[in-house]
């Protein structure tokens, strides 16, 4: 039985050295899953309407050391009843290091 128990031990612990999942210095997380939602996407109803701009960048991570990531920035306009109650479009060419993104995420 202490052979079973110390067996089932040692393949837990492989696995998990195995599996380091943590960053390293140099790395580059690539995520070609978030294509899916690049791109300009709009909805409208009547005189409302969002618009919404995704677009992925390579970025350098604050931490760890070294570490590059696929992120995903994006911008919105919302008009409600023909008016313009908040606009970011105007920055949608920008990077994300210029810091005038609406919104960031890692998908």
């Amino acid at each position: 039985m202490k052979n079973i128990i110390f067996l089932i031990f040692a393949l837990f612990m492989i696995n998990i050295n195995a599996q380091n999942t943590l960053p390293q210095s140099g790395d580059n997380i690539l995520d070609p899953n978030a294509d899916k939602f690049m791109g300009t996407w709009l909805w409208q109803s009547g005189n409302n309407s969002l618009k919404l701009t995704f677009k992925k960048e390579n970025i350098l991570l604050p931490f760890p050391d070294n570490v590059h990531a696929d992120w995903v920035i994006g911008f919105h306009k919302f008009v409600n009843n023909g008016s313009t109650i908040e606009d970011s479009m105007m920055f949608a060419q920008t990077n994300y290091i210029d810091k005038k993104k609406h919104c960031s995420c890692r998908i």
